[in-house]
């Protein structure tokens, strides 16, 4: 098992601790999928067509909304322009501290 720790940068995240291989990423990014939506409801993300499919799937399997679009999106499933007002924005703000960003309708 792969374990990382990601520290907050004023500009980004920042993986701390040695490289990895592109294999070693891959791996991790698998992983890190398959504990926000099980292997075995994947194939579920196909039929979610509409915001309140997203919302209830997202209820159901005790995700954020925002981590099911974005699994559809990475995937293919959704445009990358689709229902990203489900989607929890974050930015620094002048006192280096994290804030929400208001979402657009």
């Amino acid at each position: 098992m792969l374990t990382f720790s990601c520290v907050p940068t004023r500009t980004r995240w920042r993986t701390t601790g040695r490289s990895l291989n592109q294999g070693e990423e891959d791996k991790a990014d698998r992983y890190a999928a398959d504990l926000l939506i099980p292997p075995e409801l994947k194939s579920q993300l196909r039929t979610l067509s509409d915001a309140r499919s997203i919302i209830a799937f997202a209820r159901r399997i005790g995700v954020s909304r925002g981590i099911v679009v974005g699994q559809m999106q990475h995937r293919g499933l959704l445009r990358q322009d689709y229902f990203n007002n489900l989607k929890v924005h974050y930015r620094w703000n002048a006192s280096n501290e994290i804030e929400k960003v208001p979402v657009r309708p």
